[in-house]
C-alpha cells in the first residue's frame, strides 16, 4: 500500500478515477484494511480459546495467577518459571490487550471488582436498609458509594484507592461525581488520589439520571420526547400503517421504542399525577400516530396498543 501511495503522490495525486495510479493505491487500502481487520478477529479468537481451554482445565492455576497477581512483582517473576507458564502468558496478554467493550472486559472485570465489593460491605461503612447493606451497588465498571456522612464517604472512597493500588490500576477523580442529596451544606471535600471529588447537582448511573433536588420532572419529560421521536423515526423508515399492519406496527413499536424510553423507570420510584398524565398522553399520542389517526382524535376512538 505504501509503495502504490508513494507512486501515486510522484505521478499525479489527483482524486480522478480515471487515474490508474490512484485506483491502484485505493484498492491496495482497501486490501490492507480487509487483512487487518481479518488478523484482528483471528487473534480475538485464538485468544478466547486460549482462555477457554487452559482456564476450564485447570482453574487452580489459574486462580493462583490472580491471586499472585496483587502482591509484588517477583513473585510474578517466580511464577514465569513454572510449569504452567504458558498460562500466564495467556493471561497477561488477555489484560495486556483486551479492550474495555471487548466481549471478555466484562467478565475479567467482574473478577477484579469482586473482591473490592466484598471489601466495601465488610467496612460497615456506608448506607443500610435494616440489615441489607446498600453502600456499593455496582454495574459492570459503574461504581456507586452511598453514604449517609462525609467521613464514611471519605473511608470507602480511600478503600477504593488503596484496591487499586494493590491491583495495579486507576480511578479518574476527573470523571468522578459527588452527590448531596437534601439541604446543601458545607462538607468536608473528598479527596480521590489527593484530588477533591467535583459535587455535582445532577449524574448519570447505569443509564439513569439522579438529581439532588429530587425532581422528576425532567426525566419524564425527557422519556415522553424520546418515545415520541423514535417511534416517528421507526415509522418513517418504513413501518407506515399503510403499508404495515397496524397489529405488526405497535408490536415493533413495543419492542424498540419503549424500552429506550422507559429504561430504568422501575428504579424511578413515585410518580406525581401531572407526570403520570403526561406519560398516558404520549401513549394515547403513540396509538393514533400507529393507527394513522389525526392528531386530535378523541381517545374513545381510539383502539390501545
Amino acid at each position: 500500500m505504501r509503495s502504490a501511495r508513494k507512486e501515486w503522490t510522484n505521478q499525479c495525486h489527483c482524486h480522478d478515477s480515471n487515474c490508474n495510479a490512484f485506483v491502484t493505491y485505493k484498492n491496495s487500502k482497501r486490501l490492507f484494511r480487509a487483512a487487518l481487520r481479518k488478523a484482528f478477529d483471528e487473534f480475538e479468537s485464538s485468544t478466547a480459546r486460549r482462555l477457554e481451554k487452559e482456564i476450564d482445565i485447570d482453574q487452580k492455576h489459574a486462580w493462583t495467577i490472580l491471586n499472585r497477581r496483587k502482591k509484588k512483582s517477583s513473585d510474578a517473576c517466580r511464577l514465569r518459571k513454572k510449569a504452567f507458564s504458558t498460562l500466564i502468558l495467556t493471561i497477561y496478554a488477555i489484560f495486556a490487550w483486551y479492550s474495555p467493550g471487548s466481549s471478555l472486559s466484562a467478565k475479567l472485570y467482574l473478577i477484579f471488582i469482586n473482591d473490592l465489593i466484598n471489601e466495601l460491605e465488610s467496612s460497615k461503612e456506608g448506607a443500610f436498609f435494616h440489615d441489607l447493606n446498600a453502600s456499593s451497588p455496582v454495574q459492570a465498571d459503574d461504581i456507586a458509594i452511598i453514604a449517609t456522612n462525609c467521613v464514611s464517604t471519605q473511608r470507602m472512597v480511600t478503600i477504593c484507592e488503596n484496591y487499586s493500588n494493590m491491583w495495579g490500576f486507576t480511578f479518574s477523580p476527573a470523571k468522578s461525581k459527588l452527590l448531596q442529596f437534601g439541604k446543601r451544606r458545607t462538607s468536608t471535600p473528598t479527596y480521590l488520589y489527593q484530588e477533591p471529588i467535583n459535587y455535582v447537582t445532577s449524574a448519570r448511573h447505569i443509564g439513569i439520571q439522579l438529581d439532588t433536588s429530587l425532581k422528576t420532572m425532567d426525566r419524564t419529560l425527557k422519556a415522553c420526547r424520546t418515545l415520541c421521536s423514535t417511534t416517528a423515526s421507526v415509522i418513517r423508515l418504513g413501518i407506515h400503517p399503510a403499508i404495515v399492519n397496524p397489529i405488526v406496527c405497535a408490536k415493533i413499536i413495543r419492542q424498540l421504542c419503549y424500552p429506550k424510553a422507559l429504561y430504568g423507570c422501575e428504579l424511578w420510584g413515585k410518580l406525581t399525577c401531572t407526570e403520570i398524565l403526561m406519560i398516558e398522553r404520549t401513549h394515547h399520542y403513540i396509538c393514533k400516530f400507529i393507527q394513522g389517526l389525526p392528531r386530535r382524535t378523541r381517545r374513545t376512538c381510539v383502539c390501545h396498543c
